[in-house]
């Protein structure tokens, strides 16, 4: 699991969500604890947390953490971590010294923290003579495990324009999506501009809307606010408060963002990919693989994906098998 500004408003705050969700670590609910010592933009959490564990698996993000702070000695490290088309090849060291080099095909280097985690959390779960198997496994030269596109997780629809499609529904995660995309496109001599279509969702902490525009406005070129799934709350006013974020953020620091107001959410996508050239990036936030939205209490069936899909073919752009279409083949 992790710490971000989410679910506040059942929370409250974040001490108390972090005291939520250290029930998960205590003996009751797991036999081991795997901690990340300096995961998102507050490490501070994480490390708080694996102070207060009596015999934690503890990781260092290494050159993929977010935020560079001191670490203590920890179980496991990320070493080395390079960059290889629009994933990363990263290499994991345990503190016998014991070494695996593995890599992750999603852009992001919170994909290699999230990668990193899962591999600690293998070996953890299996007896030291069985780690060379496992090593061998994660090390194989084609279709290794985190090769493997995530429905939804930064899932590439589309390389020219490219088009992805992620579930970032708060700040951390629209943050770290737009830094892994425009870091991506920063590879690239010809690269475009970053299209975002996103969307606050409705009866949920109100706080992070104008926080998200905000954002959207600093990391993207085009910001097309939509909608995200409602419930029962007037669209129009969940849109609001994210384009005044947008606009305040513009207004600070003299930017020539673009901000649009579009919906329904299908509408939207189809905005982005008519104006979007081969060079674009184009970010589509907040439902990844979901495929219904909740609109007054009613599921409106959308999947951003093949809505994405159908409108890349009409304007002749070539789609790439993703994870989304191997599950429904």
């Amino acid at each position: 699991t992790n710490l971000t500004q989410d679910h506040l408003d059942l929370h409250g705050t974040m001490e108390h969500y972090f005291a939520s969700k250290a029930l998960l670590f205590n003996d009751d609910h797991s036999t081991n604890q795997v901690v990340t010592v300096n995961g998102g933009a507050e490490p501070a959490w994480g490390m708080k947390l694996s102070q207060q564990l009596a015999n934690p698996v503890t990781l260092d993000l290494g050159p993929a953490a977010v935020v560079d702070i001191d670490v203590p000695d920890t179980t496991w490290k990320i070493i080395e971590v390079e960059a290889v088309g629009i994933g990363h090849r990263f290499t994991l060291q345990h503190e016998s010294g014991y070494k695996v080099a593995t890599r992750v095909d999603m852009p992001g280097k919170f994909n290699v923290a999230n990668a990193a985690l899962a591999a600690v959390m293998v070996y953890t779960g299996h007896d030291r003579q069985d780690w060379d198997v496992i090593t061998e496994t994660l090390s194989v030269a084609e279709h290794a495990p985190f090769e493997s596109a995530v429905p939804g997780r930064m899932e590439v629809l589309s390389k020219q324009p490219t088009v992805i499609v992620d579930f970032a529904h708060n700040p951390d995660g629209l943050t770290q999506a737009l830094q892994a995309v425009n870091r991506s496109r920063d590879q690239d001599d010809e690269a475009g501009r970053t299209i975002l279509v996103f969307g606050a969702t409705g009866q949920r902490d109100t706080v992070k809307r104008p926080l998200m525009g905000r954002i959207a406005a600093e990391y993207a070129d085009v910001v097309i606010v939509t909608d995200d799934d409602p419930h029962y709350e007037e669209p129009a006013q969940i849109r609001k408060p994210v384009i005044e974020g947008a606009a305040s953020y513009i207004k600070a620091n003299g930017t020539d963002t673009q901000i649009l107001e579009i919906a329904p959410r299908a509408k939207a996508l189809a905005y982005a990919v008519e104006i979007a050239s081969r060079h674009d990036t184009i970010l589509a936030a907040g439902r990844g693989h979901e495929t219904h939205q909740d609109i007054a209490g009613e599921p409106f069936e959308i999947d951003d994906r093949e809505v994405l899909r159908h409108h890349l073919v009409d304007h002749g752009f070539i789609t790439t098998g993703a994870a989304s279409a191997e599950l429904t083949d």
